[in-house]
């Protein structure tokens, strides 16, 4: 295993403002591009990993076994750095998100790079957010009704709602942070199915990226459900598919597994660093928070 090291994550102690115009559409670089294998690790301390987020700020994983009672914290190369509790039901049906800002989640601002988690356990299914440090409760709402089970979700930062994947229904649900009223619902499309399962918007381009252990292929939909293209990733060794998250500033993916190992692929279309955004669309002007990485490879916000 060739690992990159997280010193590519380390900020410097003054961040500074950037003021960029951001088209609603993203760029208009190719869907999927080149998707390449970087590498790959297999965690010791766990097994079938049915849960995964990525942190921007440290660049380290946030993963859950399944019916495991806590979330471990992986450096990007595969040492265990820290463990919280599992705000949810500790069950196989949940995952793991952060966001760039602030989300309002039942008339609670919960802080940016929060840690999101989909608990598709309970009844009633819920959205919670926890301090990633200490596992401590910061907001939840319960998701409306009707829902089969979710496995997976990811925060839309243009739409501003939350999209999740239903595996019993075979749906992608669309919900308010805010109300957890269900605001749109919709289905994978023709010859696709879910199981152990995920979806994660792509900043660059707004799509939603859907992965499942029964597939070897990854599926893009618009947000509002029109089929993009399949990535075909069993040709590049990844298998079992259990959830993703992306490196939207580097365009890179981190891919969970039911067989255990992490799966980290390249060539996603990314966000363009501050010196190009103002260039990219014609869309709302937008104010972001950014931090300075000491390597030159991107930007975290």
């Amino acid at each position: 295993m060739e690992g990159r090291g997280d010193s590519n994550y380390s900020i410097t102690r003054w961040p500074f403002l950037v003021i960029a115009a951001i088209g609603f559409l993203g760029s208009s670089a190719p869907i999927s591009g080149q998707i390449f294998f970087i590498d790959s690790f297999n965690p010791s301390e766990i097994d079938e990993i049915n849960g995964i987020g990525f942190d921007p700020v440290s660049g380290h994983l946030f993963l859950h076994e399944s019916f495991n009672t806590s979330i471990h914290e992986y450096s990007s190369t595969g040492t265990l750095l820290n463990s919280i509790s599992d705000p949810g039901s500790n069950g196989n049906d949940s995952d793991y998100e952060f966001a760039f800002q602030s989300i309002n989640i039942n008339g609670t601002i919960v802080p940016p790079n929060s840690l999101l988690v989909i608990d598709g356990e309970t009844d009633p299914q819920r959205l919670i957010a926890v301090d990633k440090t200490n596992g401590s409760l910061l907001a939840s709402v319960n998701l409306a009704e009707p829902i089969g089970v979710l496995t997976g979700g990811s925060f839309h930062l243009t739409r501003q709602t939350f999209i999740t994947i239903d595996w019993n229904d075979d749906l992608i649900r669309e919900f308010d942070s805010i109300t957890g009223n269900q605001l749109n619902s919709f289905g994978f499309g023709s010859g696709w199915d879910a199981f152990f399962s995920d979806v994660e918007v792509l900043g660059a381009n707004d799509n939603l990226y859907l992965v499942s252990d029964s597939q070897n292929t990854i599926r893009i939909l618009t947000p509002t459900g029109t089929f993009v293209e399949n990535i075909d990733v069993g040709s590049l060794g990844v298998s079992g598919m259990s959830g993703i998250a992306f490196d939207d500033l580097l365009g890179e993916a981190w891919i969970s597994s039911i067989n255990g190992n992490i799966y980290h692929l390249g060539g996603f279309e990314a966000i363009p660093e501050p010196s190009t955004l103002a260039l990219w669309g014609t869309g709302c002007l937008c104010l972001f928070l950014f931090h300075r990485r000491t390597s030159t490879q991107g930007w975290v916000i």
